[in-house]
């Protein structure tokens, strides 16, 4: 391909706003995976998100993400094929767009073309910095001087009862903002914030916490050591299919649970349980936080597709084998998953 022009990738909006790409190879893969020939930095990009090849017609996008991806504006689906244009925008994860450079065009035009189309709100009116005022003349900085004076005067002379009054009226408010406060907290359980749709997101150390909680079990050394030999079994293939990494880390945690123990006598046991519980972990927060960010960006479709490859991490006939921590977690994520397929439904009776 030596000689030959090149698409080009230009980051408007973003973590990499004002970034470039060239499209050096075909196929070249766009995606947020460290083996990727364009790699995006936004955490709700699909691993592999697009592909570009050079085809006989000219440099073709292939959608791989099953997020879809926005070409202007427009929803592409998964393996969908377009020839682009200079000009064209692509909306990759929640907050990326990539503006479209064919070969041969000045990506400078096509820059500034853009800009000309989405021109920048107006900057807000700068306040005075502090120590600053506006130049005023001296008869008004007298005049105000008077009247400060006057009021000073006033104020002494009001009858101190009325403070009283005031303090009074004061702390009543604050007592209202209080109890308003926690009216208005979510019941949905978690320890983050509410988001958008009223439900409370978790906490990343509360999805830990929740994880890594040993549940209660009477005493029994030998199913103790039943669950221990599951976990030794499923480790080496632990990430092969999605919910193996749960089964693993809970069989770990059931042997320590039988023997009423915070650690195992074998040193190599303890490595393996700690590194399956991290990468459980891991998967949890990523996907449920991809999948936050698709329902901030009220991308119903992809937030549910997301809480739905969340809810196959944590099998849910299997969470009344874990510890209460576990169904908390749960059930904030199909609280999520009844909203967004609500939204979703609403989206196609329009």
């Amino acid at each position: 391909m030596d000689g030959l022009a090149r698409p080009e990738l230009v980051f408007l909006t973003g973590p990499q706003a004002g970034e470039r790409a060239v499209v050096m190879g075909s196929p070249a893969l766009v995606g947020r995976s460290p083996a990727a020939d364009v790699r995006v930095q936004e955490e709700s990009v699909s691993r592999e998100q697009v592909r570009f090849s050079l085809m006989p017609e000219g440099w073709v996008m292939e959608n791989l993400s099953a997020h879809g991806t926005l070409v202007n504006g427009k929803r592409c689906r998964k393996r969908k094929k377009l020839l682009l244009e200079t000009g064209d925008v692509l909306g990759l994860g929640v907050e990326t767009q990539v503006l479209y450079v064919a070969p041969g065009d000045d990506p400078e035009a096509a820059l500034a073309a853009w800009h000309e189309a989405h021109p920048a709100p107006p900057p807000e009116p700068t306040k005075p910095a502090t120590g600053q005022a506006p130049a005023r003349d001296e008869a008004a900085k007298a005049a105000e001087g008077d009247e400060a004076a006057e009021g000073a005067e006033g104020a002494a002379a009001k009858p101190k009862g009325k403070l009283k009054y005031l303090l009074f009226a004061l702390l009543l408010v604050g007592v209202g903002i209080v109890a308003l406060a926690l009216i208005a907290r979510p019941k949905e359980g978690g320890d983050g914030q509410p988001g958008p749709t009223g439900l409370a997101r978790l906490d990343a150390n509360a999805i830990e916490d929740a994880l890594a909680t040993v549940p209660k079990r009477p005493f029994s050394l030998p199913k103790s050591i039943e669950e221990l030999a599951l976990a030794r079994r499923m480790f080496p293939d632990r990430l092969r299919a999605r919910g193996d990494s749960f089964r693993c880390v809970r069989h770990f945690q059931l042997s320590l649970a039988y023997r009423d123990a915070h650690t195992f006598d074998s040193i190599q046991d303890e490595r393996n349980y700690g590194r399956a519980l991290k990468e459980l972990v891991a998967q949890v927060r990523d996907k449920y936080d991809t999948a936050w960010r698709f329902e901030r960006a009220m991308r119903w479709t992809s937030a549910q597709a997301t809480y739905e490859q969340l809810r196959e991490v944590l099998p849910p006939a299997e969470m009344e084998h874990t510890a209460p921590e576990y169904t908390v977690v749960f059930r904030n994520i199909l609280d999520h998953i009844d909203y967004v397929k609500r939204r979703v439904k609403e989206e196609r009776n329009r």
